[in-house]
């Protein structure tokens, strides 16, 4: 996984203008090459990059003075290397990683990339006595003791996710991040302010852990603690409500539409304040997740709540979340569609339409890859079209959402994505049949790599029977459909549709909360 990490840093280093990042190697050797091989990648992308030295650092002059000092030496250079942080006493290294952590404020004042280059003993040493520095980097990057070889490199840039999914590696840093946080939590049980500050970090924490239980308990505590504070208090609301929503729980899901109702009290009947832009796209979610009550009148009171998200978005100049309501907007509509013969579902295709023309500063790939995907799945069912033109057009944009969409990262939104792309290569009036037909049985076993008969058996049994129809089409006995079948869409409709957007809707909410939060 070398070159993924690789990739996965430099792409990093190119999309974001600020920050901290943590790279460990076990020696000097692959720190060096590291090196090498980002700062020549990072060229091409535009972006200049230096190495500073802390053993240039002279004998009176504090760690921030020196970085700033060298930073401001080098106006062009926009991303750091920082090295040499370790020393042969080992007190010697203490004192210094806790000088740096006094530094961290002024550092990320200087906005710039700070990249620290350590070894993996030095690594935990931050963790204990750099604590609060170690709990802004976001992403903790680890190599082996190995040089880089062109084809490592090569297939680093040839990466083409733009952001960094939680995966095993991810989960395993995020649980040392509430470890360090819940010693904190100790240490400043006196303190209260101090206390409800860690306490809101170490909630989102468990909310990216997926650990609700442990989030509920802290966001009830700062929901009381907040009582007296009219903005803070709806916010944390609104924080206590989204957990509610993500914890799979219909009683809860219930509770948290109060909650975001109390927080809309608090800011006052104008909907259009920033604030409300959270509590609006929750009522919504919250809506669109309820799997009990008039199913139409949750969706319908979806759409309206996320029409007022996206008037309070679009005013307050706040395209991300724009694109975040349009996305359950859409499906809200198509949901609709179901049950009312197709009339919602042109609308379902322009909320998608609409978010993909959306540009946002800082242009989130999966917002854009779910807007993807989900206009993908309305064109099929819009039709072929002329010539089959909207199934080519919702081909291509599920294979390109899928690139984001990936089978480690969004693993049902994967499996779902290829089951659809079997169906519309076995659906396609154009091209060859026979090669038409290899792609689907190939995107069809694709999906079952993720769905099991143990995990999802009626995601399992579906899959199985259209691989099992294409491969009796392509068969040396059998006529390959030269027109191309006309597939049963009641199948995807009623079965694996109901799946996705319905029981998995939580996974999505989870995901893209994490996004709109900008915590991931």
């Amino acid at each position: 996984m070398q070159s993924d990490d690789l990739g996965l840093l430099i792409t990093a280093l190119s999309k974001k203008d600020s920050g901290f990042y943590l790279v460990d190697a076990p020696d000097n050797a692959t720190l060096g090459d590291l090196v090498v091989k980002i700062k020549a990648a990072l060229k091409k992308e535009g972006k200049n990059s230096a190495v500073l030295d802390f053993s240039n650092r002279g004998p009176a002059e504090s760690i921030s003075e020196f970085v700033a000092r060298t930073v401001e030496k080098e106006p062009g250079v926009q991303i750091w290397f920082l090295k040499n942080m370790a020393f042969p006493e080992r007190e010697v290294t203490v004192d210094f990683l806790r000088n740096l952590n006094h530094a961290r404020e002024a550092v990320y004042a200087l906005n710039r990339n700070f990249v620290f280059l350590v070894y993996p003993h030095i690594a935990e040493l931050m963790m204990k006595h750099a604590r609060d520095l170690f709990s802004w980097i976001p992403q903790r990057y680890s190599f082996e003791g190995q040089p880089f070889t062109p084809r490592d490199l090569a297939m680093s840039l040839r990466m083409e996710e733009k952001l960094r999914f939680v995966g095993d590696k991810d989960m395993e840093y995020i649980r040392q991040l509430i470890d360090l946080f819940k010693e904190q939590l100790q240490e400043a049980a006196e303190d209260q302010e101090l206390t409800a500050r860690i306490k809101e970090s170490l909630a989102d924490l468990y909310r990216l852990a997926e650990d609700y239980e442990d989030e509920i308990l802290l966001r009830l505590q700062l929901v009381d603690f907040y009582s007296r504070e009219e903005t803070k208090h709806a916010e944390a609301l609104v924080n206590l409500a989204d957990a509610y929503v993500l914890s799979d729980d219909e009683e809860r899901r219930k509770e948290a539409i109060a909650l975001y109702n109390r927080a809309l009290e608090t800011f006052g009947p104008e909907r259009n304040r920033p604030e409300c832009a959270d509590a609006l796209i929750g009522l919504g979610m919250a809506n669109i997740a309820l799997a009990s009550g008039d199913r139409e009148k949750n969706l319908q009171d979806c759409i309206k709540y996320l029409r007022q998200a996206s008037r309070s978005a679009s005013r307050n100049d706040n395209p991300t979340k724009l694109i975040f309501a349009t996305i359950f907007m859409g499906s809200a509509y198509y949901l609709l569609s179901k049950s009312d013969e197709n009339t919602h579902l042109q609308t379902a295709l322009d909320c998608f339409e609409e978010g993909l023309n959306i540009q946002s500063p800082e242009d989130i790939p999966v917002l854009k890859a779910l807007l993807k995907y989900e206009l993908g799945k309305c064109l099929y069912e819009a039709g072929p079209g002329k010539s089959g033109e909207k199934y080519e057009r919702a081909r291509s944009l599920i294979e390109d959402s899928l690139t984001i969409l990936t089978v480690d990262a969004f693993s049902e939104h994967h499996a779902n994505g290829q089951f659809l792309l079997g169906i519309i290569y076995r659906s396609l009036p154009t091209g060859n049949a026979a090669e038409n037909l290899k792609k689907s049985r190939a995107a069809f076993k694709a999906a079952l790599k993720i769905y099991t008969p143990k995990n999802f058996r009626s995601a399992y049994e579906e899959v199985m029977k259209e691989l099992k129809y294409v491969s009796v089409s392509l068969a040396p006995t059998q006529p390959n459909n030269a027109e191309g079948t006309d597939v049963p869409k009641i199948i995807y409709i009623y079965g694996l549709f109901i799946y996705d957007l319905i029981n998995s809707v939580v996974s999505t909410i989870t995901r893209l909360i994490r996004l709109i939060s900008g915590r991931q």
